[in-house]
């Protein structure tokens, strides 16, 4: 299935399988399109707070978001090989 939306005043559609819709919220789905929305644009720089219309979802318009941008640092951890 798609979900149709704008962000900030763009439209959009993102193909997500059906079985999301069984354990998102509208919230995780703004989210969700904000992100693929920002991935499509790299060399934009995403502004504090995009505004995202879930124009249809299954069939239902569910409404406007505002989603904040937040940068948070991220640690990734590798294992160190054992010294010989």
């Amino acid at each position: 299935m798609d979900i149709r939306y704008t962000a900030n005043g763009l439209d959009g559609t993102l193909p997500i399988a059906s079985a999301y819709l069984l354990y998102a919220t509208a919230e995780d789905m703004a989210e969700l399109v904000t992100i693929t929305h920002w991935m499509a644009r790299p060399h934009e720089i995403p502004p504090e707070v995009t505004v995202v219309h879930l124009r249809n979802v299954d069939g239902v318009d569910l409404g406007k978001f505002d989603v904040r941008h937040q940068m948070h640092r991220v640690y990734t951890a590798t294992a160190q090989k054992a010294a010989g």
